[in-house]
């Protein structure tokens, strides 16, 4: 049986995780084996985010004393809940976490990105929304396709100019 004190040190620490996150899911990751479990959490880990098992009580608590993603329904907190925290971008982690759950492993129960709340319906939107990498790359080749075509007129102009300088050279070297 957990104490008290130890049930409010873990709701200070899920509240701390709360406040630097930018998004949380909720997983029910009972198909996980122990290994499976160790292997989840480190590519999280890469993902820039954690993952966080905690009793659905101490959650919720947490959740309304962080006063952030507080738009989850209660009805999302049955049975075993582990919290994974976005720290980086928020749409990292549920690539990985779909794959999990198209392999049968955990199952999706909600998530909260900048305030927007997602069911267990909507995973497959929320996995196909651009990373903010890929978000940046089109960017970045949006603003360079018309930056060559600036640089190319500018080649062409000179070299025209060249041409105009060689032509006029060659006239006045025929005239004199």
């Amino acid at each position: 049986m957990i104490t008290r004190e130890q049930k409010q040190q873990i709701v200070a620490e899920l509240v701390e995780k709360l406040q630097k996150s930018n998004g949380i899911y909720l997983l029910d990751f009972t198909g996980l084996s122990v290994q499976d479990t160790i292997e989840a959490r480190r590519e999280i880990k890469k993902l820039e985010a954690e993952m966080k098992v905690a009793k659905n009580t101490l959650i919720q608590r947490a959740l309304r004393e962080a006063e952030r993603f507080t738009n989850v329904p209660d009805d999302r907190f049955f049975g075993p809940t582990a919290v994974t925290f976005a720290y980086g971008d928020p749409i990292r982690p549920v690539r990985f976490i779909k794959k999990l759950v198209d392999d049968n492993k955990i199952r999706f129960k909600a998530a909260v990105i900048e305030d927007e709340f997602f069911g267990e319906e909507q995973l497959a939107q929320l996995a196909s929304f651009p990373t903010r990498e890929e978000i940046y790359a089109g960017i970045v080749g949006s603003l360079q396709a018309p930056l060559s075509n600036v640089i190319s007129i500018f080649h062409n102009l000179v070299r025209d100019l060249v041409s105009v300088i060689d032509e006029v050279a060659k006239k006045k070297a025929e005239a004199a």
